[in-house]
């Protein structure tokens, strides 16, 4: 069975590819990229729920780069 831990490595390298600088678990968000003033949030979660979806609107206040990983 797939963990939400195990989804991290494979986004981070994504957006690390991308030239984005990934921290893992900055504060309510799963993954947060940087590149200069562009902001990048990633939810990550085994399965596509409506908390995950509330999840990623609440995040838009933040910078509308979000992204849900399942």
């Amino acid at each position: 069975m797939v963990k939400e831990a195990d989804l991290y490595p494979p986004v981070k390298a994504y957006l690390q590819r991308q030239g984005y600088a990934v921290k893992g678990e900055v504060g309510a968000a799963d993954v947060v990229g940087r590149q200069g003033d562009d902001l990048v949030i990633v939810e990550l979660k085994t399965g596509f729920s409506l908390t995950l979806f509330h999840q990623g609107i609440d995040r838009l206040a933040v910078t509308e780069h979000v992204y849900l990983a399942v």
